[in-house]
């Protein structure tokens, strides 16, 4: 294809005539289209060719292993997840333990990222002294700190944590 010649307005110059060719595909798009090509299961690389898929939702399926796409796939179009949604459901698949955590996912997925997003409650225990209240609610925050560094030590490909983003109470910072 043959470049053409274009009148451009450039800053403090008279109108010229430049050569201007056509854009071309980047390498990074290139390489995106072809790791949904390879990493989808073809159940999904169906639903990303009918439309039932948008490519950003693909993409986000590619993290996860090859027999828990079509899982997420129907996931996604029975409860009509929008693509952040779904990245947040994908990595709450990737970071869930059990079977009986992934199912969970699946089934309810906008209620547990909900869950996974709220910081940890406290309900006030009436059996319980202020003191006693008050130490509960530290454990708490505590046992969920500690869940989150374990979530990140045992993830492989997990960039270091901002310590700073696990909240702990102001008698545990270092």
């Amino acid at each position: 294809m043959g470049k053409s010649t274009t009148p451009l307005k450039m800053r403090g110059t008279n109108s010229q005539h430049l050569r201007v060719s056509p854009p071309s595909p980047f390498k990074s798009w290139i390489n995106r289209r072809l790791a949904l090509i390879e990493c989808l299961t073809d159940e999904a690389r169906g639903a990303l060719r009918l439309g039932v898929l948008s490519p950003t939702q693909a993409r986000h399926m590619t993290q996860l292993p090859r027999g828990n796409q079509n899982a997420a796939m129907r996931c996604a179009t029975e409860h009509a997840l929008t693509s952040r949604e779904l990245s947040e459901t994908v990595t709450l698949l990737l970071a869930s333990g059990t079977q009986e955590q992934a199912q969970f996912v699946l089934e309810t997925p906008r209620q547990a990222i909900r869950q996974s997003q709220d910081n940890y409650v406290h309900q006030w225990d009436p059996r319980l002294s202020t003191a006693g209240n008050r130490a509960a609610k530290h454990l708490g925050f505590l046992l969920d700190a500690i869940a989150k560094m374990n979530h990140w030590s045992r993830t492989p490909q997990s960039p270091t944590p901002v310590w700073s983003h696990f909240w702990l109470p102001h008698w545990l910072h270092f």
